[in-house]
């Protein structure tokens, strides 16, 4: 058996702007995808969660969902990387 590397497609750079008070969340699919919900259900709950009081400090946010992976019943690994424009 053979195994050949896939070349990955050129890569392409972008530059967006945040508005003041902005966060930016990058996540892994872990952290959105269950076995028993569609995607669209999980999305709508990662969105729940950072829609709420938009004062609340990435710590809190960071936590709260660290809280929600513990008690659901995710099986995949998470990567979440949290920023907010100052």
């Amino acid at each position: 058996m053979t195994s050949q590397k896939k070349q990955a497609g050129p890569r392409q750079e972008a530059v967006w702007s945040l508005d003041p008070r902005s966060r930016l969340i990058l996540y892994t699919d872990g952290l959105i995808e269950r076995r028993a919900e569609t995607i669209d259900e999980g999305l709508d709950r990662l969105l729940a969660e950072v829609r709420g009081d938009p004062e609340r400090p990435l710590s809190a946010l960071t936590r709260d969902l660290r809280r929600a992976l513990e008690s659901g019943e995710g099986d995949d690994d998470v990567c979440v990387l949290a920023a907010a424009v100052g």
